[in-house]
């Protein structure tokens, strides 16, 4: 996996502050979680890295690659940045099956037929999915639209994978979804 730099991003919407002069290194291999509470900048803080927003201060660089910079306007958009990213709300596709779903990075990538089947088989068995392969995303538990979202974004065989999950807080008398 390949490091992320960021210095002295910001994002603003508005009057807004999103993300505030953030400035932080992630090794090469790291894992790394953002907490904090909802509106805090977490998923704003994700989709710059990613490259579904614009910074509007501050560097970003995926290894030692400027991907944006807001000084300059210097951007790289996330297609040609070699993430995965995992969405909160999975961003499965509903008329597409399990396969499809998960072998469109492959096939946008003009992947050879052979090439796109055996990544396609290797994760779904990776994932736990094998046999799955036809069922439409409505005919699949939440947590396997999950694993369909996370075949999609490894299949490719990222750089960087991005996930952007709700964390599952437990009080004793019941659980609750933070986001």
């Amino acid at each position: 996996m390949a490091g992320v730099r960021l210095e002295g991003v910001s994002k603003r919407f508005g009057q807004f502050d999103a993300v505030a002069n953030v400035s932080e290194t992630i090794r090469d291999g790291e894992f790394v979680s953002l907490l904090g509470p909802s509106g805090c900048g977490k998923t704003t803080t994700l989709r710059i890295i990613a490259g579904f927003e614009k910074a509007t201060a501050g560097r970003v660089f995926i290894d030692d690659r400027l991907v944006s910079c807001a000084q300059t306007g210097a951007y790289v958009p996330p297609e040609r940045r070699n993430i995965g990213m995992v969405f909160q709300s999975y961003a499965v596709w509903p008329h597409m099956n399990v396969f499809a779903n998960v072998a469109y990075p492959l096939k946008v990538r003009r992947a050879s037929k052979r090439e796109l089947a055996a990544k396609v088989e290797r994760v779904l068995d990776l994932v736990h999915l094998t046999g799955l392969e036809n069922r439409l995303p409505n005919q699949l538990s939440g947590g396997q639209q999950q694993r369909v979202a996370l075949a999609r974004a490894l299949v490719a065989e990222p750089a960087l994978l991005l996930l952007e999950v709700a964390p599952l807080f437990w009080t004793r008398d019941r659980a609750r979804i933070s986001g």
